[in-house]
């Protein structure tokens, strides 16, 4: 083998690691979350719902965010722990009832917020629906 083949041959093993994390998304039919698309207004205790949300502060109030999200950001919840703590299981089965979709997306770009994430759709590496998991 020559020099230059082996050259060619190693550079064919170098693989480009892609950095990605992984959040969780509630999202209705129209491609918003529980909060733009109004879909929290559903539940049957909605008014104790929107009242516990209350402690959790929109990007503009997360310390970490300071700031309103661009129109083509959407809000995630950091895991599925941090999303069960907020959205009781009763919750979560009535929103998935109405149209919800449970996401655990991989995304490539993100904000990272003392209470949530921010992400671009366009940066979606992966997505998968676990609503059946909550059912």
């Amino acid at each position: 083998m020559s020099d230059f083949s082996c050259i060619f041959a190693v550079s064919k093993l170098i693989t480009i690691a892609m950095i990605t994390t992984t959040i969780l998304r509630v999202e209705y039919t129209d491609g918003w979350g529980i909060f733009r698309s109004q879909a929290w207004r559903q539940l049957s205790n909605s008014e104790d719902f929107i009242n516990r949300h209350k402690e959790f502060p929109t990007p503009q109030y997360d310390a970490y965010i300071d700031r309103e999200p661009d129109t083509d950001e959407f809000c995630a919840f950091k895991s599925i722990e941090q999303f069960q703590q907020w959205v009781t299981p009763t919750e979560i089965k009535e929103l998935i009832k109405e149209g919800c979709k449970v996401l655990l997306l991989d995304v490539s770009a993100w904000v990272t917020g003392e209470f949530q994430m921010l992400y671009r759709k366009e940066n979606i590496v992966q997505s998968k629906d676990i609503s059946e998991l909550f059912i």
